[in-house]
């Protein structure tokens, strides 16, 4: 693993040292946006205090340590939403937990996603009922 990153560290430093050289800059990271919609019971209705989780696939299963992205959801016409930009291809875990008003109770659900960009995206999270208990989040960045 110290050996990859090393290479790897080694690699883009010869690369940006030929840019800078030469004048050059660069050429800009594709990058994509995804909004997620999250979904109760079939009903995509609005959804109080919700909240969107990114993680990398190697994590593989929510929910966990080691978010790398979290927003929370907004009411966007008469459903919730969260839209997060500035993404890298990637293969990830989203993941999303609420307060369903109407029913008056927790919910939360996640699913593996491909991240291709460029694009812009638009899923559904599928949200279960739950017993109202979540795990402490960390954000790695």
């Amino acid at each position: 693993m110290f050996h990859k990153l090393t290479l790897t560290l080694l690699i883009s430093a010869c690369c940006f040292a030929a840019c800078q050289k030469s004048g050059k800059t660069p050429p800009p990271v594709p990058t994509a946006s995804l909004s997620i919609v999250m979904r109760h019971q079939g009903s995509t209705s609005v959804i109080d205090s919700a909240m969107f989780y990114i993680a990398p696939i190697s994590l593989y299963s929510a929910p966990s340590y080691g978010f790398t992205y979290a927003m929370p959801g907004f009411k966007s016409g008469n459903r919730t939403i969260g839209t997060f930009t500035g993404l890298l291809s990637d293969s990830v875990y989203i993941y999303g937990r609420a307060y369903d008003n109407s029913l008056h109770t927790h919910i939360d659900g996640g699913r593996h996603y491909r991240i291709s960009a460029p694009s812009s995206d638009t899923i559904y999270l599928d949200m279960a009922d739950t017993t109202g208990t979540y795990p402490i989040f960390v954000i790695v960045q």
